[in-house]
């Protein structure tokens, strides 16, 4: 062979494995994408195009400090510096596409509260020195290096540096507002499944330029088995994590159902797992490695839920912890010092990937939790809770989606508790229904006394004071961020009231607690609603949003399957309709209706209640009450009329569901829509059938 074919052999070799390295890390920056899929389907729909500006940004801002001092500190040679013809470039663009993968998975975590500025700057620190330290500990040829770690494509340095830094975040930002609430639950579910499946399947087909791109090479014939084993070995941990879910889902459903959400994480976490040793573990050991990492996985995401970590996309149970597996997972079923499937057994490999192991996760986890503490105590590391409740998305002045799926959405989270304690949506509906039709009592909680006495006394009027078999005068239903306070001056003035006037309560005797006020923050619904049912009256005090909190809701159609007497309470606050808090008549009625009635018209389940559940209710109250047989027979009509209610809702208000909910997909469309009705305006009484009327309220 002549120097002239050696060196064209030459040049060819480095042509093709620059093309291989480009092509591939090229495919890794394309897994971006999926990730922001991921992500943006798992949270809520008023923050999805924040989520994808966090990709965006990770990607834009990890260039910008890789090329400052990352890659210098990783490799010790400055980007700037490369010359033509130094191969650092395409190392510089394959480590560029590492260190977003990195920093993308603490964004996932930290979603839907954090602030721009302060996530920003946890991307910075992870992708700028965490990342590029553990590079140079690593295959930098650092001290790790030298005891012999392996992790050939960064189940250490990439997934657990990442799900490290993303669990310390989570922990300081602390969890969204209402995400423990049981009474939430559903609110907090992913909004777009097919979102998250999407992005799945391009993390998965990403993925094997990930782990078969790591071999840096494709000019020889060596380098060309070790990336195909690096594809088939990744193919088979993934599917075997899969079937690890996929049965474990089953058994716990008893065949019914798949937990496809878990599936997806199971997937990704058989992917981070073999990616520490997918070119020094065989086939079986990657079968072994996947099987493993659905288990670390669900025990994982089990115990970040016990620890009330509010972890969006699970990002630690999927990286952080397989990440620690995978490796584990290399000392083994490492083909040569594995101790398991290796040829030569090794203790040694085994405490080597240990110290690793630990190594990087402190690495990634002090410096995190040393900024993120520092930007709570400045509080720029999360959004004000007005800022959260109206989404990430209100900052960029867009909108993901334009159709009404986040009211529908909270009518489906309230939707499970109605079904729970045996009310249906069609119940609620008509309970929402039946506030047109009664007169909103003015009540001014900052008012001067006399004010204040007679607008209590005109309320205290239209109460029923039978007391016979009820416990309480009145149940209060109230958002307690916005009338916790109202309430309670409400409660005391009325008791002032009718201790002094006994007028007003005629012959009735009045109870040891007259009203039932939740100020303990009962976490049992069920035990409110029997409250609910052995309550003489219902008092609803009216104010921003109470007409969306799922519990007032709840007490509200408890109230109206039960024929309790109903007085609604409009508070007025010193800035009217300007106060935030102030409840908008009749705007956000009408839009609770709309929401619901379009809520209805797209559910699929059964909209009558479950019998079992109205008999449940009703032996509930025979045992709260002082008289048997009397109780006995009001519970048992309760549940009949419970029972009626849903067939006679399901007849007078299908034609209004109709309306409502076409007048509802019109409106999306820009249509115009006049405010018809056949019948006239709606007549609204006082809620005790005198047939008064004091205002009209038109269609």
């Amino acid at each position: 062979m002549t120097m002239t074919n050696a060196t064209s052999l030459e040049e060819i070799a480095g042509a093709l494995d620059t093309a291989w390295v480009l092509m591939t890390a090229t495919f890794i920056i394309l897994m971006q994408l999926g990730f922001a899929m991921l992500e943006a389907g798992t949270v809520r729909e008023h923050n999805v195009i924040a989520t994808y500006a966090k990709n965006v940004l990770d990607f834009v801002l990890g260039i910008f400090v890789s090329s400052a001092f990352g890659f210098a500190i990783a490799y010790g040679r400055h980007p700037m510096a490369l010359k033509f013809d130094d191969s650092g470039h395409r190392e510089y663009v394959f480590y560029v596409a590492f260190q977003a993968t990195a920093a993308t998975i603490v964004s996932g975590a930290m979603a839907e509260r954090t602030g721009i500025l302060a996530y920003a700057l946890v991307a910075c620190l992870t992708a700028g020195v965490v990342y590029s330290t553990g590079v140079r500990w690593t295959w930098g040829g650092g001290w790790l290096h030298e005891l012999g770690f392996h992790d050939f494509a960064g189940s250490g340095v990439v997934h657990l540096v990442g799900g490290s830094a993303a669990v310390v975040g989570a922990a300081v930002v602390g969890p969204r507002s209402g995400r423990w609430d049981a009474a939430l639950a559903g609110t907090f579910v992913p909004h777009n499944i097919p979102s998250v499946m999407g992005g799945t399947l391009l993390l998965w087909v990403g993925w094997y330029s990930f782990n078969a791109g790591s071999t840096a090479s494709m000019s020889t014939t060596a380098s060309a088995k070790a990336a195909s084993l690096a594809a088939m070995v990744t193919t088979i941990s993934a599917a075997s994590a899969a079937l690890v879910i996929l049965c474990t889902s089953l058994v716990r459903s008893r065949g019914r159902l798949v937990d496809i959400l878990a599936l997806t994480n199971g997937i990704l976490g058989g992917l981070v797992a073999i990616t520490a040793g997918c070119d020094v573990i065989d086939p079986p050991g990657a079968a072994l490695t996947g099987l493993l990492s659905g288990v670390v996985y669900m025990t994982a995401s089990a115990t970040i839920s016990r620890l009330r970590i509010d972890d969006c996309v699970e990002a630690f149970a999927v990286h952080g912890a397989n990440g620690i597996w995978g490796c584990l997972a290399v000392a083994f079923f490492h083909r040569g010092d594995g101790l398991i499937l290796g040829s030569n057994s090794s203790v040694r490999l085994l405490g080597v990937q240990a110290l690793g192991v630990c190594s990087l996760a402190a690495l990634a986890a002090l410096p995190t939790l040393v900024i993120t503490l520092a930007m709570r105590h400045f509080g720029v590391l999360r959004v004000s809770r007005e800022e959260e409740e109206k989404g990430l998305d209100a900052k960029f002045g867009l909108k993901a989606y334009t159709t009404r799926s986040e009211a529908l959405q909270k009518c489906s989270g309230v939707a499970q508790l109605l079904r729970a304690d045996g009310y249906s949506p069609l119940q609620m509906l008509e309970a929402l229904a039946s506030l047109r039709t009664i007169i909103y009592r003015p009540f001014t909680p900052q008012a001067a006394d006399h004010k204040l006495e007679g607008e209590v006394r005109d309320i205290l009027i239209h109460l029923n004071f039978e007391m016979q078999d009820c416990e309480h005068l009145a149940f209060i239903s109230h958002h307690k961020a916005d009338a916790g306070d109202a309430a309670r001056i409400f409660c005391d003035t009325a008791r002032r009231i009718l201790e002094v006037d006994p007028s007003l309560r005629g012959k009735g005797k009045l109870p040891k607690q007259m009203f039932f006020l939740d100020s303990m923050g009962l976490k049992d619904l069920d035990k409110l609603l029997n409250y609910v049912a052995s309550s003489a009256n219902h008092i609803l005090m009216l104010s921003r949003e109470v007409l969306q909190r799922p519990w007032c809701l709840a007490e509200l159609c408890a109230a109206h399957v039960n024929h309790s007497n109903l007085c609604v309470l409009l508070i007025e606050y010193p800035g009217k309709h300007n106060d935030p808090k102030a409840f908008h008549f009749p705007e956000d009625l009408e839009k609770a209706i709309a929401d619901w009635a379009t809520y209805i018209s797209h559910d699929t389940k059964p909209a009558r209640p479950k019998p079992r559940e109205s008999l449940r209710r009703a032996a509930n109250l025979v045992r709260r009450v002082s008289s048997p047989k009397k109780t006995r027979y009001r519970a048992e009509v309760a549940a009949e009329r419970s029972e009626g209610a849903a067939e006679r809702s399901e007849r007078s208000l299908s034609e209004e569901v109709s309306m409502i909910s076409d007048r509802s997909l019109r409106q999306e469309k820009g249509e115009e829509i006049a405010d018809t009705c056949e019948e006239g305006p709606a007549q609204i009484g006082t809620g005790r059938g005198d047939g008064k009327c004091d205002i009209d309220l038109h269609c």
